[in-house]
């Protein structure tokens, strides 16, 4: 006979919660009531702060676009400052025709006008220097500048000059015609006398100072000679290099006393001179230079390219001491006895 016995009963496992294990809340438990509640007053708090948010927005100002500021009228009207622009395209049209090509004027002109030379004038920088309207009319009086190429005087070379041409238009009907052709006037004053530095005479090119300071800029600014040349001893002023320039004309030039014939060593002048330059490729600008000239052995040298000086005070600056004569054979380039 068998014995039947029971199997022990495994003993029941420990439901103690250790530390890392997850908590299970049930759906029904206090934790989800308190959770809907907060929503609740989340939700009345918003709706009893949306009046004083939208008060916020409504109150906030509104920006301004930044304000304009008007430009002052001009006192001639659009009519009148466009026969500045008219007149600057008849000058030009007139200082280029010549009798065997007159195409520039038909917009102009209805006849071309007669005793027209063989060749035109080179012109370069034409600009509207005044216009002038009639107080009781539609004529407008217009002045014109521009840079013409020629040589006013047989023994001078050809240089650019600034020329001034008066134009009469007529804007009667809101159309602009000419009355007549461009007739060369007196144009503002460019003397350095009027801006009060003291330039007041005049220089030839033939005056040897004025040819001192032609060869220097030359040398200078094209590279064609020496600038030791033609400078006081003991001054040295090299050249630009490489030379911004091929070709230097002489335009103007200005001192502040006329140059004596046969200067005494020692003496000074100052020198405000015009030229006209121009590169390899054609472009072509005008420059100003201030130039100190100090005699020697009855000769001019430069003694130095200064910066803009005014002459119209007596100097206080100590002269210049005249130098030792330069050898007989009229050799001055530097480095040589002198």
């Amino acid at each position: 006979m068998s014995l039947l016995t029971k199997k022990p009963r495994p003993p029941k496992k420990d439901k103690t919660v250790t530390a890392g294990s997850a908590v299970k809340t049930s759906s029904w438990t206090n934790g989800s009531v308190l959770g809907s509640k907060a929503v609740g007053v989340l939700v009345v708090i918003g709706w009893l702060c949306a009046p004083l948010a939208l008060g916020v927005v409504l109150l906030k100002p509104t920006s301004q676009p930044p304000a304009v500021v008007a430009s002052s009228e001009s006192p001639l009207t659009p009519l009148q400052q466009s026969a500045g622009a008219y007149s600057v395209g008849l000058v030009g049209a007139w200082l280029s025709s010549s009798k065997d090509d007159v195409s520039a004027l038909t917009p102009y002109l209805s006849i071309a006008p007669a005793n027209l030379g063989d060749q035109p004038f080179d012109s370069r920088n034409l600009s509207v220097a005044e216009i002038v309207p009639a107080e009781d009319s539609d004529l407008v009086t217009v002045l014109v500048g521009a840079d013409v190429y020629e040589k006013p005087v047989a023994e001078d070379p050809p240089s650019w000059i600034r020329r001034y041409f008066e134009v009469p238009v007529d804007t009667d009907g809101g159309q602009l015609s000419a009355l007549g052709l461009p007739a060369p006037k007196t144009g503002p004053s460019t003397n350095p006398v009027q801006n009060g530095l003291g330039y007041t005479n005049q220089l030839t090119m033939s005056d040897p100072a004025s040819e001192t300071v032609n060869l220097l800029l030359t040398a200078y600014l094209t590279g064609q000679g020496s600038t030791s040349s033609y400078l006081t001893p003991g001054v040295e002023i090299s050249p630009i290099s490489p030379a911004p320039f091929t070709q230097l004309t002489p335009v103007t030039q200005y001192s502040d006393m006329p140059p004596s014939e046969d200067p005494a060593d020692g003496e000074a002048i100052h020198v405000q001179a015009n030229v006209a330059l121009q590169n390899g490729n054609g472009q072509a600008v005008t420059a100003t230079y201030w130039v100190h000239l100090t005699a020697r052995a009855g000769r001019w040298e430069v003694t130095d390219l200064e910066a803009a000086t005014s002459v119209a005070a007596p100097s206080s600056s100590t002269p210049l001491p005249a130098s030792p004569t330069p050898s007989p054979t009229g050799d001055t380039t530097e480095g040589d006895s002198k």
